[in-house]
């Protein structure tokens, strides 16, 4: 599914996206404060669609699978530092809920690697 959902962003294929997503998909973005995000969790594709495009579909960054906490995730990168980890639940063959981490202080660690 993660892999799907990069292909989907890269191609800017809202379609493709919607098909990943569960219709009642979640989605929470923490920004800390510090980077500008969705003041409370997005439900549904149509609002979940758009968010994921420009976080994933935005030609400066680039996108990896990678293991979250033994959860299927996304790695976002821009200019080698880690700007985001998109946690995806996988139920059913579609994903359900979804988080993502923008916040600098939350993603040290992962620049540090």
């Amino acid at each position: 599914m993660a892999r799907a959902l990069i292909a989907a962003t890269r191609r800017a294929d809202a379609a493709d996206l919607g098909r990943v997503l569960h219709h009642d998909v979640s989605l929470t973005v923490d920004g800390g404060g510090v980077v500008p995000t969705p003041r409370a969790p997005l439900r549904g594709r149509g609002d979940v669609v758009p968010q994921l495009l420009r976080v994933l579909g935005d030609p400066e960054v680039d996108a990896v699978v990678e293991s979250v906490n033994g959860m299927p995730g996304v790695v976002v990168r821009r200019d080698g530092g880690v700007v985001g980890v998109l946690v995806l639940r996988v139920t059913g063959g579609v994903v359900r809920e979804a988080w993502l981490v923008a916040n600098p202080d939350k993603l040290a660690s992962w620049n540090r690697r």
